[in-house]
């Protein structure tokens, strides 16, 4: 939290930048590997302990 005008505008700086296209391509491909790998581990965890639904 910001105590001074000063200190809260040097920490909103960077979200006055101009969003790059690079950057949210990598988050979006991040997001995605991470969604697989969830899913991947989540079944592996499922099919070892043999739980039924």
């Amino acid at each position: 939290m910001a105590l001074t005008g000063v200190e809260a505008i040097a920490n909103a700086a960077r979200s006055f930048r101009v969003p790059r296209v690079k950057r949210a391509q990598r988050a979006e491909v991040a997001l995605g590997v991470m969604l697989i790998g969830l899913s991947v581990l989540t079944d592996a965890v499922i099919c070892r302990l043999r739980f039924r639904p």
